[in-house]
Parts: C-alpha cells; structure tokens; sequence
C-alpha cells in the first residue's frame, strides 16, 4: 500500500495545487486555453511518442476491446436506466448520471497506472486513450442527443470519432511504428518533449475544474453515478478480465484504470449537450474526492494478485 500511496500523492497535490490556483484568481480563459493545449497538443504527442518506439502485441490489444466495450456500454445502460427508475431523474439528468458512469479520465490514468506498474504497461495505455474515450464519447453523445429530442446523424459521429485528436495521434504513430521510424522518433524527442508537458498540465486543469460548491446540491443521481463509477465499474471490469482469461499485467492496468474518477471535460459535454450541468458538476467532484482514496483501495489490491 505504501508504493500505491507514494504513486497517489503528487497526484492528489498536482489536482489540489490547480484548484488553489483557481481560487487564488487564475482567470477561467487560462484554464481553458490549458485543457485546449492537452488535448490538442500534449497528450496527442505523448501518445505518437509511445505508439512510435514500442513493440505492440496486436492479439492482445484485440483481447482488450471487449471487455472495453462491454463495461461501457452495459454499465451505460444501467447508469441510464437505473437513474429513471430508481431515482426518478429525468431525461437530461439521466443522461449525465450515465456519462458519469463511464467516462475514462485518462491525464489521471497515464500519470498513476505506469508509476505502480512500470513503463511495459504503455501500449495498453494507448489502447485504453484511444478506443474507451472513442466509444464513451459517442455513447454519451448519443444518450444526451436522445434525451433533449435532438438528432445526430451516424456520419457526424464517424467523423467526431476520426477528428479525434488521440485517434488521430495513435494512427500517426502507428505508421510511423510499422515504417521502422521508432528509433528516428526516440531520437528526435520532439513528441516526447511535448507529451512530457501533458500530465502537469492536465492534473492542474482537473483541479481548477473542481467545483466543491456543487456538492451541497447534490443527490441520489450523484451518489448513483459516484457508486457505478468507482465501485461497480473496476468489480465489474475484474470479473470480465478473469473470464475471458487475460494477463495479469492487462487486467491490472484495465482494472485500476476502470477505478478512476470520470474526466472533468465531462460537464463540458453535459452542458453543450442538453444534460444536467449541476449533477455532472457535482459527479465530478464527488468522484474526485473519493475517488482518490477508493482507487488507492483498488490498486492495492491489484498489486498484491
């Protein structure tokens, strides 16, 4: 548990120090421009960095996808459906319990899971960047449109999909991979360089997104999506792991992955979308805050397997 806790701790302080800075009158446009230049700049370059110089096995990124697949979308529905009849939410709020059942917080994901698990674990991480924020993304966008009476054509989701910046990074370091480039791309470190600014960055931001006033109009749809997110969604994950028999290493990363609190870009969504901005708010918090101490629970337990 020590290892867990040292790996958790610059985390939770690199999220702290954002909101304090926030607080402390760092304007809202700063903090835009910084998730901005994270998911357009950062991250895409760390992960062409990676895909670029390391061996990918392709049989097990396919035995990846369906357990990715399956969380998100069996765990969606009963995010979604679970908030209108257990708790009586309507459409919109429905629709963001359900987003916050599922959405992968991936700035957290790739600065926690290679420090506990070393740096073999980064093709799975690439994996897990590009396909889980690919699927959850479209889903929710789906539910949401579905919830406020709008329509969204299967061509503008294909292309949401293919515009996106990771999508498009993991492709271009694919190539880049199978034209024997790797070493070329070590060397130059450009990528490498850029993706290095991705995890302070986005801890930062993640805790400037941070919103502690909402939590005091919070309720059962938060607690729902707080309950399925850090508790169901990692049980869930481990018992599909071990059914379909995947390594250890795979099961660890998709496991502890799958513990995380949801992304922060999700109250962007929910409100550009129709849902309810003040319970995705209050989600996103609720999960930070616990979430914090229950991934430390999940980790330690993955690591003692």
């Amino acid at each position: 548990m020590l290892s867990v806790a040292l790996a958790i701790l610059p985390i939770i302080i690199a999220i702290a120090v954002g909101y304090v800075l926030k607080v402390r009158g760092v304007p809202a446009a700063a903090w835009a421009a910084a998730e901005k230049s994270v998911f357009y700049v950062f991250l895409p370059a760390l992960m062409v960095h990676h895909v670029s110089v390391r061996d990918v096995a392709v049989a097990e990124v396919l035995a990846m996808l369906l357990p990715i697949c399956g969380i998100i979308i069996g765990l969606g529905v009963i995010g979604y459906w679970s908030a209108r009849w257990l708790t009586r939410s309507p459409p919109p709020t429905a629709a963001s319990v359900h987003q916050g059942s599922i959405r992968l917080n991936g700035v957290v994901m790739i600065a926690l899971v290679p420090a506990l698990l070393g740096e073999a674990v980064w093709p799975y991480i690439v994996v897990m960047t590009s396909v889980w924020p690919a699927l959850s993304n479209t889903t929710s966008i789906i539910v949401f449109a579905n919830a406020a009476g709008l329509n969204r054509s299967p061509r503008k989701m294909a292309l949401a999909i293919i515009k996106n910046p990771v999508v498009i990074a993991v492709a271009l370091g694919t190539a880049f991979n199978m034209a024997g480039l790797g070493p070329f791309i070590a060397a130059l470190g450009v990528f490498k360089l850029l993706g290095n600014a991705a995890l302070p960055v986005g801890l930062l931001a993640a805790g400037a997104a941070l919103e502690f006033a909402s939590l005091r109009s919070s309720g059962p749809p938060t607690l729902l999506a707080t309950v399925l997110k850090l508790a169901a969604m990692p049980a869930l994950m481990w018992v599909i792991c071990d059914a379909l028999g995947l390594s250890l290493l795979i099961t660890q990363v998709m496991v502890i992955s799958s513990a995380l609190p949801c992304s922060p870009s999700s109250y962007v969504l929910a409100s550009q979308m129709g849902g309810d901005g003040r319970t995705m708010a209050s989600t996103i918090t609720l999960q930070h805050v616990v979430g914090m101490m229950s991934v430390a629970l999940v980790a330690g337990w993955m690591l003692t397997l």
